[in-house]
């Protein structure tokens, strides 16, 4: 699982596969699904996740241990390859 923050937009980025996004549902307003072509969940886009979540303390429970103290929240960096893109992304914390 890789988690993506885009700080310059607020936005989330739960990423549980590599496989290609080719279907994508909104099942709350600022919450998209991410499915592959076989329908499988391949990710889960956040839009305004600070106001949604506590940021901070999720990073300090699901980051890497290398992030876990959510400066990967502050660092500039990583863009992610995405069907959609929304921007210029921030670092990315991955967990196993």
């Amino acid at each position: 699982m890789k988690l993506n923050y885009y700080a310059e937009t607020d936005s989330l980025y739960i990423e549980f596969s590599d496989d290609l996004s080719v279907e994508s549902v909104e099942i709350s307003e600022g919450v998209v699904l991410d499915y592959d072509a076989k329908g499988k969940l391949v990710g889960i886009d956040i839009d305004n996740a600070g106001h949604k979540i506590e940021l901070q303390d999720f990073f300090s429970q699901r980051a890497a241990p290398q992030y876990q103290d959510g400066s990967c929240l502050a660092a500039g960096g990583l863009n992610k390859p995405r069907q959609e893109s929304f921007g210029a992304g921030s670092l990315t914390a991955s967990q196993n």
